[in-house]
């Protein structure tokens, strides 16, 4: 995956949603637990052990303070059951895996995002539940994000925060050091937003960016579709139909009719985007 950020990231979906971004003006961002790499959250919490069993310094913070790494480990197994959601994206154009996972066979198609303005969306106060970041595939990257996280904690608690760091209201230098399991809190509250992050190596060719959940999410936010065994809870994400740059129509016996009908959605709601039908030569039929 490229260091540098791409102009536009790809969300690879079916006709329904399609239909759903374009008319409804959504995005479904569905609960991590009930993704296909049902390994990834085992994984990155692996990781994460990993990386504090293996670095002395924070060790030492922590003790201080009456925490020990055991402490925190123990307190992963609540990321199990702890609803996060997440809506997948990638910097891969017309990528063959792409379609094989989430196209439906002949019903797929690639939606491009302009990075920016969805970053931008994302950020604004009525999606302010979610962070857009992308994936990290090194072992040795990933853990650097875990230790980067505690130890932004335990630096902002020794010397004040730098930038406005919170839990629960409560500004991180004034929690007490005796304070173990409220600290043990912070970190899992932390730690949730960039464990999603972390993604197997062999996946690394996904190029995978991801819409990430923020805090607790309200029952009555939740939704719920229809999967392959059993029901999977889901969030509705707000997005213009505007930041849409390009469609991508996937595998299909009949592909210029396909481009055409694509095309008349395109034009019915006036989007600038450029409709093509995928160079891939694969049959899915």
């Amino acid at each position: 995956m490229s260091d540098i950020t791409p102009e536009v990231l790809y969300h690879y979906t079916d006709q329904a949603g399609l239909l759903g971004i374009v008319e409804g003006g959504k995005l479904w961002a569905s609960q991590i637990q009930y993704l296909n790499d049902t390994e990834e959250l085992k994984l990155a919490l692996e990781i994460a052990r990993q990386a504090l069993m293996e670095s002395p310094e924070q060790t030492k913070k922590l003790q201080i303070r009456g925490v020990t790494i055991d402490d925190i480990i123990k307190r992963f197994d609540v990321f199990y059951n702890h609803p996060t959601f997440i809506c997948s994206f990638s910097e891969s154009k017309d990528s063959l895996s792409q379609w094989r996972g989430y196209s439906k066979g002949m019903a797929g198609c690639c939606i491009g995002f302009d990075l920016k303005q969805l970053d931008c969306l994302i950020s604004d106060s009525g999606n302010n539940r979610f962070s857009l970041k992308k994936c990290i595939y090194e072992p040795s990257e990933q853990k650097k994000l875990i230790l980067k996280v505690v130890n932004s904690i335990t630096s902002e608690i020794d010397e004040g925060p730098s930038h406005n760091g919170t839990f629960n209201s409560t500004p991180y230098n004034t929690i007490p050091y005796n304070s173990g399991g409220v600290f043990v809190s912070l970190i899992h509250n932390e730690l949730s937003k960039v464990v999603p992050l972390i993604k197997h190596h062999s996946f690394k060719e996904e190029s995978e960016w991801r819409l990430i959940s923020q805090g607790r999410v309200k029952n009555d936010d939740f939704h719920f579709r229809v999967g392959s065994s059993m029901l999977i809870p889901y969030l509705r994400v707000s997005v213009g139909r505007e930041l849409i740059r390009e469609l991508i129509v996937g595998h299909t016996p009949n592909a210029s009719l396909a481009e055409m009908s694509v095309k008349a959605l395109v034009s019915k709601y006036s989007l600038d985007s450029k409709v093509q039908v995928s160079n891939i030569p694969y049959r899915s039929w």
